[in-house]
């Protein structure tokens, strides 16, 4: 008989206090990591034996009989109401099939993504006529097939149905024939007055939208454009006119950086084009080479790339000014007071023409310096590319400001606004639309009410970027196609239309666009195509390399700024944007206000962000409703709590209070004890752009503030505490703690050992080694957490994929929302040097499941290929799986999440099924996009290749963090990955058997301070 060690059974009390004693002396050998400022906090200050014994728990049950029975029943009676015949719905055929279209065959689409002005390449999957996925176009030379979370969630937007689908003249739906009769006898009145027609708008990069603009200004005369960013990037641009003569803004080069300096610019979050910085940022940290980038960010709130820089320095805004100006000063070879600016001018010096400084500050003083360092540097060409420039942002402020002004003095007549929201997103809004109303002629071209719509006479409702025809020059030199996908579904009709009509101009949608191209292809296409073909690839292609536009510009005029030399006493604001909800236009999308922020977790809200230890000179704590006043202005908050955050600053997000959002007040389930995700005619979060400052263009940081406890509390949805991994304490190594789930190295150490950082725990012993092999395919995925920036595109990616619902902010409070794929984000350090950690974590598909055996019904199996599978149609709900699960990743469809809005349910996968009340879900490893590329290549007659098989998260990450192949393939990505020394299972000692890894997160340091690194048991 085989002999097993016993452990001595050890008193309770006893076991509690060594295990206290053993978690104090390992915390100071070992790098601790926690998921919140609160539970971080209740770890140094709680005592382990203020945890009751189980058997204590057991005592005090006030469980009876009576009351087990009670509740019993009332399960019984639930589960036979859950399982009543579904109601029978009929499907209706094509009358006349068109060709290309195949019942269950996806068809696609290049075209282009206007969710934001980046303007990302996209292709479009269709289904039966209409689209249901936007995935990046992996031959697209700038996002090179990376999507960020806003563009793939604006494909619900074309299926809302609160969109306007007539235009609006005097707040009554009207035709296009009285509209355009109205505006055009309107415009000649206002003409023949002298008064000015002005023409506001977003940054337009289309080049035949320019066109148009024009062909509007020769047939009115007293047009003028103005554009406006409602988050402004005006400070660069003036900065550069200054400097070369033009208002420009650079191609930045982080893939050719060796050394990146970014100062409040989060550049891998929200800052100008994140996919394309990701992408290039990639690029220059591959481990295999000799050496890496770095980067050192300097901020005064905790961001994505300050998460994810190799070393943070957190200052308030008005120390970031200094800095900036005592880092130039060193550079130059002047005096400067700042050790640390001292130390990182020799760094950049020592980098000349391979390092790179960028500031997300809007001030013009502040970029002059900036474009003065990286002069000096000789950056410019190399780093940073001005011949060649971004065309993403082109506002003014002074020209937004000045336009203010005219309106209020009466020159103004007509004001004609597209793609842009100025009465929520200017610090005066509100004078802003009083000026409005005074005008003689206000035109919105808005396909959605706003604050601004409610302030004009017209609207001509626009198209949705997926039913229209466009162009974009979002860079110099490269021109991206947009085409319809979808017959819209009212009578809107494109901006270009709507103006080219109002100019005379009576030309369908295509071909104002087709024609543009037609006049000028012989001095922008330089291929030796003809034009028929030109334009035949690039609606295919959905992009095409066009001859960039002569610049002239001048050489580097040094400019003299005018700085601030003091810090501000008190509490800073800090206004940004957020990667989910950016400048507020996706503000009414329900996927984007609940997926969670990646380094707060808080859904459906803003917040007034403060460090620990600000918050407790205040006496506050996470919850409680402040005041803050600024600018003017006061609006409450709730407080959160932000490690790494500067002292005495305060940081709250824009792009919330959108009008629209009060329409989320019946959003999530209705039940008994239902709490409104937003109280009646409120909105979502609160509108803090009256606190951006006019001084020198919009500022949105630096402002003075001071808050206020208003002595009420509110509750915050976050995901972040819990769904936490556990480990079973009958399983936790007896002397050993258990090894973080984050595994990380310095660069340095790396290329000593690669496998540092790892923990080599006691190898797991079975008698059944290789019991169950896989003869075909065995599929698997690895995480690379070095290449993770956490932008949570990937969640986004799944919950399109994979029907996931929308549960609202009581049910994310209640801990029950329902996303696959969770970004579990975690803190190590203390005070402001805090490093943060992304971690991905999603079903494990263990090959040794402890959920399998569970289930009493076998509504969980495993598959032949090594998926954990759920049958939902055998599912009882008992959620035994769940609670054996030690990933957490199992989730209960508490009830039917079924959507009210019917043209929402055109957006779903008809390849995943919808789930019911009662049933448990989790990742399939889409196992839908498996099927299809297994039978298309049995079609085809050829082997299923390495690559063939993209998972939605996998194909949407720009930073290519994500690997799926097949694991019985020797020369597979996938199999390559799980040889790799940095490659680790979390939570290995269970013997669960996981097909998911990691890989070990490594960051560039010049010394090792990473305290859990080699260990080995």
């Amino acid at each position: 008989m085989i002999q097993f060690n016993q452990q001595p059974e050890v008193p309770h009390t006893y076991r509690i206090a060594l295990h206290a004693i053993i978690k104090k002396i390992m915390s100071d050998l070992i790098k601790q990591y926690y998921m919140s400022y609160e539970d971080h906090a209740c770890d140094q200050e709680c005592s382990v034996s203020d945890l009751p014994p189980a058997e204590e728990v057991a005592k005090t049950s006030d469980v009876t009989r009576r009351s087990f029975l009670k509740t019993t029943g009332f399960s019984f009676a639930a589960l036979m109401t859950a399982c009543s015949k579904t109601p029978v719905q009929k499907a209706i055929p094509f009358l006349i099939q068109p060709e290309e279209v195949l019942p269950g065959k996806a068809t696609w689409y290049a075209s282009t993504s206007f969710a934001c002005e980046a303007g990302c390449s996209v292709h479009v999957k269709n289904r039966d006529g209409r689209p249901i996925k936007l995935e990046g176009n992996p031959h697209h030379p700038i996002t090179q097939g990376g999507l960020c979370s806003q563009c793939q969630a604006s494909l619900l937007e074309l299926y809302d149905s609160t969109r306007l689908f007539d235009p609006v003249l005097y707040r009554q739906s009207s035709t296009w024939d009285a509209v355009d009769s109205h505006v055009v006898k309107e415009l000649r009145k206002i003409k023949g007055k002298g008064k000015e027609i002005v023409f506001l708008t977003g940054t337009v990069s289309s080049p035949s939208l320019n066109f148009a603009i024009k062909k509007f200004k020769k047939k009115f005369k007293t047009v003028s454009h103005v554009q406006m960013d409602e988050i402004s990037y005006g400070a660069i641009l003036d900065a550069h006119k200054q400097n070369y003569g033009k208002r420009i803004l650079p191609k930045y080069r982080f893939d050719k950086a060796d050394l990146i300096v970014s100062i409040d610019a989060d550049f891998l979050g929200s800052w100008v084009s994140p996919i394309q910085f990701t992408k290039d940022f990639r690029k220059n940290r591959d481990l295999n080479a000799k050496h890496i980038s770095k980067l050192i960010q300097v901020e005064s709130r905790m961001s994505i790339t300050g998460g994810k820089a190799d070393e943070r320095i957190a200052l308030s805004p008005s120390e970031m000014v200094l800095f900036v100006k005592d880092l130039d000063a060193f550079i130059r070879g002047k005096k400067g007071s700042n050790a640390k600016a001292k130390e990182l001018a020799k760094a950049l010096k020592h980098h000349q023409g391979k390092s790179l400084v960028v500031s997300g500050i809007n001030d013009i003083n502040v970029q002059l310096l900036i474009n003065r360092i990286n002069h000096t540097l000789r950056n410019v060409g190399r780093t940073l590319d001005i011949q060649k420039p971004s065309k993403q942002f082109a506002g003014s402020d002074s020209d937004v400001q000045s336009l203010f002004q005219k309106m209020k003095n009466g020159s103004v007549g007509a004001l004609l606004v597209a793609d842009v929201n100025p009465i929520y997103a200017l610090p005066n809004g509100i004078e802003f639309g009083s000026a409005m109303d005074s005008l003689d002629l206000t035109v919105s071209f808005s396909d959605k009410n706003n604050e601004t719509t409610e302030h004009c006479k017209v609207i001509a409702p626009q198209l949705h970027g997926l039913e229209s025809w466009n162009d974009s020059e979002q860079v110099s030199g490269l021109l991206s196609m947009t085409q319809p996908v979808i017959h819209p579904f009212g009578k809107n009709r494109s901006i270009r239309k709507s103006i080219s009509s109002w100019s005379g101009i009576q030309t369908d949608e295509r071909d104002l666009v087709r024609n543009y191209w037609k006049k000028i292809f012989q001095s922008r296409v330089k291929s030796g195509k003809t034009f028929a073909r030109f334009w035949n690839e690039l609606v295919h292609d959905g992009f095409a390399k066009i001859s960039p536009e002569k610049l002239n510009l001048t050489t580097f005029q040094n400019r003299k700024p005018n700085l601030s030399t003091s810090k501000i006493d008190g509490l800073e604001l800090v206004l940004f944007s957020s990667s989910q909800l950016g400048n507020g236009r996706h503000a009414e999308n329900p996927w984007l206000q609940e997926l969670p922020d990646p380094i707060t977790k808080v859904t459906w809200d803003n917040t007034a962000s403060l460090s620990p230890k600000t918050a407790e000179k205040y006496n506050l704590k996470k919850g409680d409703i402040i005041q803050v006043k600024s600018n003017g202005s006061s609006m409450d908050l709730p407080v959160l709590l932000q490690p790494g955050q500067r002292n005495n600053t305060i940081a709250i997000a824009l792009g919330y209070g959108r009008k629209g959002t009060e329409r989320f007040h019946e959003v999530g389930p209705d039940w008994l004890e239902k709490k409104s995700t937003v109280a009646k005619g409120e909105t979502v979060g609160t509108n803090a752009s009256p606190f951006i400052s006019e001084t020198n263009g919009f500022q949105y940081s630096g402002m003075v503030a001071t808050i206020s406890k208003v002595g009420e509390s509110y509750d915050l949805a976050m995901t972040q505490t819990y769904h936490t991994l556990s480990n079973p304490e009958n399983t936790s190594p007896a002397i050993m703690p258990v090894r973080p789930f984050v595994q990380e190295t310095t660069f340095e150490e790396y290329k000593k050992d690669p496998s540092s950082g790892k923990h080599h725990g006691h190898p797991v012993t079975t008698m059944w080694k290789d019991d169950h092999p896989y003869d075909g395919h065995h599929w698997g995925m690895a995480f690379d957490l070095s290449a993770c920036t956490g932008c949570s595109s990937c969640i986004i990616g799944c919950q399109v994929e994979n029907n996931v619902p929308v549960v609202g902010k009581d049910e994310v409070h209640r801990k029950r929302d329902m996303a696959w794929l969770r970004l579990d984000r975690y803190y190590s350090g203390e005070g402001e040097d805090i490093d943060v950690s992304f971690q991905a974590m999603m079903c494990q598909h263990c090959d040794n499941a402890p959920c399998e055996p569970v289930c009493p019904v076998l509504a969980t199996v495993h598959s032949s290929e090594g998926l954990n599978q759920q049958v939902y149609n055998r599912c009882v709900g008992t959620r035994f799986c769940a609670n054996n699960c030690p990933y957490k990743v199992r989730r209960f469809n508490w009830f039917e999440y079924a959507r009210e809005d019917v043209m929402e349910n055109m957006v779903l996968n008809p390849d995943v099924t919808v789930r019911s009340r009662g049933v448990m879900e989790k990742c399939s490893m889409c196992v839908q996009r498996i099927q299809e590329a297994k039978f298309e290549a049995k079609r085809l007659g050829i082997p299923l290749k390495d690559g063939n098989i993209k998972l939605a998260c996998e194909q949407s990450c720009p930073a290519d963090a994500i690997t799926f192949g097949d694991l019985n393939d020797p020369e597979s990505r996938i199999s390559k990955i799980n040889k790799d020394e940095r490659h680790y299972h979390v939570l290995e000692d269970l013997n669960v058997l996981p097909t998911v890894g990691y890989l070990t997160q490594v960051k560039n340091r010049d010394k090792s301070d990473q305290t859990n690194g080699g260990h080995h048991g």
